[in-house]
């Protein structure tokens, strides 16, 4: 359990291949948390686009977040890549992110309630607007709605997670939060 006396460590791992349309506004909502990220990983794969000077300028405007910016020398691939920035993350809990997102203010906050609220769990996913390029709501179903997972949130409940993750594989690996333990 956290305490407000010691808050843990936040750590986002954020993965980066050509990503300048989009990756400014999603640096600018990660590092616009209510609860402050203390470090950001970004693995950037090979970009050949401002995807690295967009990076910079936002680590130029935030020196009190701990910034570790790796280009890969070849590139890894999407899961291969992500591997990466999670090894190389430090913090006690880890924020997924991609390039492409827009975080909420409050998002970092209520993963980390929650993860007080339930020693127990190591891992915590969120529903999801989903935008477009120019961040207009696209539908008025969120993510577990177009997925179909609202409506099997009472066999969820009753303890079979695992099964209906494996079986629909429709968790978003950008809304997670995971405890490093």
């Amino acid at each position: 359990v956290f305490t407000s006396i010691m808050r843990p460590v936040l750590s986002v791992a954020l993965c980066t291949f050509n990503g300048c349309k989009y990756l400014k506004e999603q640096l600018l909502s990660i590092v616009g948390q209510e609860l402050i990220v203390d470090e950001i990983v970004i693995c950037d794969d090979c970009s050949n686009d401002e995807t690295l000077s967009i990076i910079k300028e936002i680590q130029d405007r935030c020196p009190e977040i701990t910034w570790n910016v790796q280009r890969n020398s070849y590139s890894l691939g999407v899961t291969k890549n992500f591997e990466k920035a999670l090894s190389l993350c430090t913090g006690d809990i880890i924020f997924l992110s991609d390039q492409d997102d827009v975080w909420l203010p409050s998002k970092t906050r209520c993963i980390v309630e929650y993860f007080e609220r339930h020693p127990e769990v190591n891992l915590v996913f969120t529903d999801a607007v989903l935008i477009d390029g120019n961040g207009v709501l696209k539908t008025s179903k969120t993510l577990f709605d177009a997925c179909g997972l609202r409506q099997l949130m009472g066999v969820w409940n009753s303890g079979l997670q695992f099964e209906i993750e494996n079986v629909i594989q429709r968790l978003l690996g950008a809304t997670f939060g995971v405890r490093r333990s």
